[in-house]
């Protein structure tokens, strides 16, 4: 690389930075997923740095949780405060510990996150 001529990108990667978690919970039904492990698991994100938006859906088995951080927040860095976190979180018993969603494969990151 030139340090004369800095890499600039001919389209720069506008994703937001999002961490999906995501939950099963075969025994539960929209309401009890919600109450029992969406809701927990929005108060446990809340207050993490750079984080700007969480959206979340309860289905029949599943819940998503969606945090959305702001463009200065690395994606593994936003990944790894919401491990943190998510190690706080009292589920019931029986109920298996959220996971993250997938991260973008090596080719799809830039070199800033």
């Amino acid at each position: 690389m030139d340090p004369e001529r800095p890499a600039i990108d001919a389209f720069p990667d506008t994703t937001p930075v999002q961490v999906q978690i995501n939950t099963t919970v075969p025994s539960l039904n929209p309401q009890e997923t919600e109450a029992q492990i969406t809701l927990p698991v929005e108060l446990a994100l809340s207050g993490l740095p750079g984080l700007q938006n969480v959206r979340s859906i309860s289905k029949f088995g599943l819940s998503q949780v969606v945090a959305t951080f702001s463009d200065k927040t690395g994606l593994f860095h936003a990944r790894q405060l919401i491990m943190e976190r998510l190690q706080t979180v009292a589920l019931p018993e029986g109920i298996e510990r959220p996971q993250l969603g997938p991260s973008p494969p090596a080719w799809a990151r830039s070199s800033t996150t």
